[in-house]
């Protein structure tokens, strides 16, 4: 159970809603008892490019508690002995059980199931050390999965399910955390973001990366550094690249490229994380599914810079012409993700 990019487990484990259907999910609420919160408040919880991250400024405490009162059990085990906290919590009551699992700050498992005849949907939500995350719900015979490059992506492209489902459970590690209105503000700055003359030269990045492989070394030095004075434009790019087509020194170098930038001190505010993003061709394609009037306009415009390609989404469009529309977006998108291969 351990490792990188979590949450913010501060001060409380506390408020969670979200459990049953989503009226059910808002009107309930559990609060994690005042001496389980009160050993939180040696651990940090952020978000971090995306990614939920814990940090503690007190290292070297373990703690191990436990509550019972009538159809509530709570058990916390906090480990700060590592360089990054880890937490093993359990929450049981007559209707659901709750599993919280943060390893090494940055690894999180939240696994929620019913109890008894309760309606709560089963929930899985698991966020790696490195990689996609994957959100699965409900049932074996019902299930349904989600993958996402970030939590930003899931607001994105799931904003019903991050809000209703995930962000209370998210809250079980940092009380009254508004992530949902984070999103809304790194939103609206994309949109004012978009910038007709910003160049976006996919092109060349490309030939940066094939040139990660090149025969000389300072050759590959010299791509290497052009990659990350790019900054963090070309992140969504390298971060799309399939590496499995990559050779082992250019796969290395991206990694570590991108791994740079999620290593910050500071937490994603708005303005930085819509930097990023605004270069991501999968966040403006969820964009487009939801996008009205003049936003369309603007999603229309960055995806052609983005792609370096024409792109069509007509502002009044409905129906089936909008589907068929975003389809062809759909297209476009994945076809821009075509592997780059070895010079070698």
């Amino acid at each position: 159970m351990r490792r990188r990019g979590v949450l913010c487990l501060i001060g409380a484990i506390a408020t969670i809603v979200g459990f049953g259907d989503v009226n059910a999910a808002r009107s309930q609420e559990v609060a994690v008892s005042t001496n389980l919160a009160n050993q939180l408040r040696y651990v940090q919880v952020g978000i971090k490019s995306g990614r939920v991250n814990a940090t503690s400024s007190f290292p070297g405490r373990t703690f191990n508690l436990s509550t019972n009162a009538n159809d509530r059990r709570e058990q916390m085990t906090l480990d700060l002995t590592g360089p990054q906290p880890s937490l093993d919590y359990e929450l049981t009551t007559a209707s659901f059980r709750i599993v919280v699992d943060l390893d090494h700050g940055n690894t999180l498992r939240i696994r929620r199931d019913p109890q008894g005849d309760a309606k709560t949907q089963p929930l899985e939500f698991y966020q790696p050390a490195d990689g996609t995350l994957t959100i699965k719900l409900g049932d074996k015979t019902n299930e349904r999965t989600i993958t996402a490059d970030s939590l930003w992506h899931l607001f994105a492209a799931e904003p019903d399910l991050a809000r209703n489902e995930i962000e209370p459970l998210l809250r079980l590690l940092k009380p009254a955390w508004p992530i949902g209105l984070q999103f809304q503000g790194i939103e609206e700055l994309l949109y004012r973001k978009v910038d007709a003359e910003r160049n976006y030269d996919r092109q060349a990045w490309t030939e940066l990366v094939k040139q990660l492989s090149g025969e000389h070394y300072i050759d590959r030095l010299e791509a290497d550094r052009r990659l990350r004075d790019l900054g963090k434009i070309v992140i969504p790019y390298l971060r799309n690249l399939d590496l499995r087509q990559l050779d082992a020194e250019q796969a290395f170098r991206i990694r570590m490229i991108v791994r740079s930038y999620g290593s910050d001190d500071d937490e994603d505010t708005p303005d930085a994380a819509a930097d990023w993003l605004a270069a991501d061709p999968e966040i403006w394609y969820s964009l487009a599914a939801r996008a009205v009037g003049p936003q369309r306009t603007k999603v229309r415009t960055q995806l052609a810079l983005i792609l370096g390609e024409p792109v069509v989404l007509d502002d009044d469009t409905t129906g089936e012409k909008l589907q068929m529309q975003l389809a062809k977006i759909r297209e476009q998108v994945s076809r821009g993700k075509r592997p780059v291969t070895s010079t070698k």
